[in-house]
């Protein structure tokens, strides 16, 4: 519900635009012939495109390569159980974001980014995020928002890769509707041949997984399961 106001349709056409503006600068310099870790560079482009939306173009490039270093390391905290928001990359991430937060609450200035819609903006009850909520919201779309596109990107880019005809239509379809103009709301919404490669991609390799936990133990197509075992299951 606090979330909500701040992904209406009029909103998502600017992050759109910023988006690509991104995308663009993070691309730019790429050559054919070159070779790419791309999952580092899946990464980098999903923490910058996160960022920008997020806290717009004011943010240091040296607080982004921060929270990049941080994040990766909470993330590993995570996948090995250990993650405490008061200790290691967890705490950091906090830390960054906190003195963000502070200090664009203190400026009052409206950069038309996330970051300015909680601060500024009154939902439809009339408030605004506190500081900790902002915080914590802004923690929260870092990792939903950075690991899980970085992967899936990954992952089309594989598959696309494999499928060289695939890769041939989704080139055209790309051509025909964006050409040399720029990346819009209305023209993504019309790449309907790219969108099926991803939604098939994210069906294959689901980058986002829900856990569950057993209470009992629990016989899966073969496959023990005991009492207490977490399951990751995919949305797909």
């Amino acid at each position: 519900q606090l979330m909500a106001p701040y992904f209406q349709r009029a909103r998502i056409g600017h992050y759109v635009d910023e988006m690509a503006r991104i995308a663009l600068a993070r691309t730019g310099g790429w050559c054919d012939g070159d070779v790419l870790a791309l999952d580092d560079e899946a990464f980098g482009l999903a923490l910058a495109t996160a960022g920008g939306c997020l806290f717009g173009t004011d943010i240091a490039q040296e607080t982004i390569e921060d929270i990049h270093v941080q994040l990766m390391a909470a993330l590993g905290e995570v996948g090995n159980g250990v993650a405490d928001r008061t200790t290691g990359g967890t705490a950091e991430v906090r830390r960054i974001i906190t003195d963000v937060v502070a200090r664009r609450r203190a400026e009052g200035i409206d950069r038309g980014d996330l970051l300015s819609a909680f601060l500024l903006h009154p939902d439809q009850a009339g408030a605004v995020f506190t500081d900790e909520q902002a915080v914590d919201e802004v923690v929260g779309l870092l990792a939903a928002g950075v690991d899980t596109p970085a992967v899936a990107l990954s992952w089309v880019f594989h598959e696309l890769s494999c499928h060289p005809e695939v890769e041939r239509r989704a080139c055209e379809e790309i051509d025909a509707v964006v050409g040399d103009g720029p990346v819009t709301e209305d023209r993504v919404r019309s790449l309907e041949y790219l969108h099926r490669v991803i939604q098939e991609t994210l069906r294959r390799y689901g980058a986002f997984l829900v856990p569950w936990q057993a209470e009992d133990d629990v016989d899966l197509a073969g496959v023990r399961i005991p009492a207490g075992g977490m399951i990751g299951i995919s949305l797909y």
